[in-house]
């Protein structure tokens, strides 16, 4: 039976969180005092403590802090006057997590529950706090990281996130969105690479009916959609000059005009920004403005690439299991704890994203309820090596040749058709299954045979 400490000056509180802990079958004791909680501390070592920060006799992150080693538990900070300086600071001490009063009692035992595997030192899938929802990670990096997010998200100004594509420049954009002020505003992204130069400005500005041919109505643009928001500019660096000129005149005068038209329309939005090349670099080559380089770079974030955090790759590992088995439906009963040294061996060219779907595919693969490193060597090539094209008939010896008939090259082929466009999918087998013209039923039946 896990044992819980509650350590919060309102009686009543104590009481709930007593009730509801036992209920679930923990030992619970509590103290409404910091040095009563100090006295059960040095007769035992609980398995979780959930500590207030306010309290009558002192600061629960000072006492925090105070802990020894062998007194430190994991800890579930809970306030009721929750500042995001309060945050950054318990995660900096080694709080498991920190949570808002009135506390959702799902949530509750939900982080409860997490925080108690960790205490054991179970294999988690989501063995990561709740503060940044999806950013997921417990190297250095990755905490300091989350540290500045915490911070700049309540901070008004524009940021410009970089990093490699796949590092999660976009999941980030909307971290920050929900921990800001403007949570109640939306939320609107544009990828300024996936829109040709002559629509970029008329997606961002928006346009009056007859601007152009084509233009058969009125239509507002990002900016315009982005009021009392985040408007989120991934790609940044692929912006014309012509376009940097105007969404810099935006930042500064909250001002716009749709194309063909002449009204002036004002508008309140915070800009974030996104790259995988070098900005600065843009700038010195004349292919963006220095100006606005400026003006978006108020606060950078730069996001490491994986494999200068192999040491989350475990951890990314579960959380993405966990997540496929709930799009797919189907769970893991076993994972060959040996896979980890492969995982941590690739260099990860994809970052997250790469290893988001590869645990995707090995999902699917798995027979059995089983993951391990020969179902890797079967459908994960990059892994272990860089897949080679199929060779030609004049690139294989004559051996080879003569002993694969016309069937076993079809079902060759075919087996590495699927697996490439199953990744390219992201592992949605109905959407792979219409783009290759066969049923979801027989893509399935052909998976199996595959894993």
């Amino acid at each position: 039976m896990a044992r819980v400490f509650v350590v919060d000056d309102e009686e009543g509180i104590c009481q709930i969180l007593k009730t509801i802990l036992e209920d679930e079958g923990y030992s619970v004791q509590t103290a409404d005092r910091l040095y009563k909680a100090r006295s059960l501390l040095d007769e035992e070592t609980p398995d979780l403590l959930l500590l207030d920060i306010k309290m009558p006799d002192g600061d629960g992150l000072d006492f925090l802090e105070s802990l020894k080693d062998g007194l430190r538990p994991p800890v579930i900070v809970i306030s009721g006057h929750g500042q995001i300086e309060d945050a950054v600071r318990a995660i900096k001490l080694g709080a498991y997590d920190f949570l808002e009063k009135p506390v959702a009692l799902e949530k509750l035992l939900g982080t409860v529950k997490k925080a108690l595997r960790v205490r054991s030192r179970q294999p988690l899938k989501s063995e990561v706090p709740d503060i940044l929802e999806g950013f997921v990670g417990e190297t250095e990096a990755v905490k300091n990281l989350k540290s500045k997010v915490l911070l700049v998200a309540k901070a008004d100004v524009t940021v410009l996130i970089c990093g490699e594509s796949g590092t999660g420049k976009g999941l980030l954009a909307k971290e920050i969105h929900r921990l800001s002020d403007r949570v109640e505003g939306p939320f609107v992204e544009l990828n300024c690479a996936a829109i040709p130069d002559e629509l970029l400005e008329a997606e961002l500005f928006g346009y009056e009916r007859g601007a152009f041919s084509g233009a058969y109505q009125q239509k507002r643009g990002k900016f315009e959609m982005a009021h009392d928001g985040i408007l989120f500019l991934d790609e940044v660096a692929d912006l014309s000059l012509a376009a940097q000129a105007k969404v810099l005149k935006v930042i500064e005068e909250k001002t716009l005009s749709r194309l063909g038209g002449n009204d002036l329309l004002t508008v309140d939005v915070r800009v974030v920004t996104a790259t995988n090349r070098e900005l600065g670099g843009q700038v010195d080559r004349g292919k963006f403005r220095e100006d606005l380089y400026f003006r978006l770079n108020v606060v950078p974030l730069w996001i490491p690439p994986l494999r200068e955090r192999k040491g989350d790759i475990e951890i990314l590992f579960w959380y993405f299991l966990e997540m496929a088995e709930r799009e797919v439906g189907k769970p893991v009963r076993q994972v060959d704890p040996d896979i980890f040294a492969v995982l941590r061996e690739y260099s990860w060219p994809g970052n997250v994203r790469e290893l988001k779907n590869v645990t995707k595919r090995l999902l699917i693969f798995s027979q059995d309820g089983r993951i391990g490193t020969e179902l890797m060597r079967q459908v994960c090539l990059d892994l272990f090596e860089r897949p080679k094209p199929l060779p030609s008939p004049g690139g294989r010896s004559d051996e080879e040749r003569i002993a694969e008939n016309l069937e076993q090259a079809r079902k060759r082929f075919e087996s590495r058709l699927i697996l490439d466009r199953l990744e390219l999918f992201d592992g949605n087998i109905t959407k792979t299954a219409r783009s290759l013209g066969i049923s979801r039923e027989y893509l399935s039946r052909r998976l199996k045979t595959l894993a």
